[in-house]
């Protein structure tokens, strides 16, 4: 798995790059925000996965043995010593068989959100709780695109689904650094 995400990772920084390179050669401007969300799984709020499954029709029965079973103690293993049982009061367990698409789908409304408001000006991408943000064009279109959409997801994330958006993780790249100082 960790080798398959470091294979991710790699492969959707080439992919940026490229289309950096490729908008530079057409006499545009390139600009992207890489968004991560802090500790996604683990704070992901139960209610607001609950209120997911009713508005999406996912099977409500699955999602209650699901949240059964995110409940149940836990405890670290480092080199055979244990800690103490504990109970997550919140979130989801990573890499458990259905974690990954309840965390997606509990942020279908906001990429629903972007692609009616942005339409084709912006690009979106969604990996589980990374969300790359991109617009090619003018640099003045690329800045209030971009700057408006970073707006409006921080603000969903944060306020609506009440999960933090990393600033140490999340990025502002572009093909000209003042694109990017302009939208960080």
């Amino acid at each position: 798995l960790y080798a398959g995400a470091a294979k991710g990772a790699t492969v959707a920084a080439w992919k940026q790059s490229a289309r950096g390179e490729r908008a530079h050669l057409w006499g545009t401007t390139y600009g992207q925000v890489l968004l991560d969300l802090v500790k996604a799984f683990e704070t992901v709020p139960r209610a607001i996965l609950a209120d997911m499954a009713r508005a999406k029709g996912y099977p409500l029965a699955l999602l209650r043995l699901c949240l059964a079973a995110y409940r149940l103690n836990r405890t670290v293993c480092i080199e055979g010593i244990y800690s103490k049982k504990i109970k997550a009061p919140r979130g989801i367990t990573a890499g458990s068989g259905t974690a990954t698409m309840e965390l997606r789908r509990s942020l279908l409304d906001c990429m629903h959100q972007l692609e009616s408001t942005y339409g084709t000006v912006l690009i979106t991408k969604l990996d589980v709780d990374d969300l790359t943000l991109a617009a090619r064009g003018n640099p003045t279109m690329v800045i209030e695109v971009l700057t408006a959409a970073l707006n409006d997801v921080c603000h969903d994330f944060e306020q609506v689904l009440k999960m933090k958006v990393s600033t140490t993780k999340s990025v502002v790249v572009a093909s000209l650094p003042s694109v990017a100082v302009a939208v960080a």
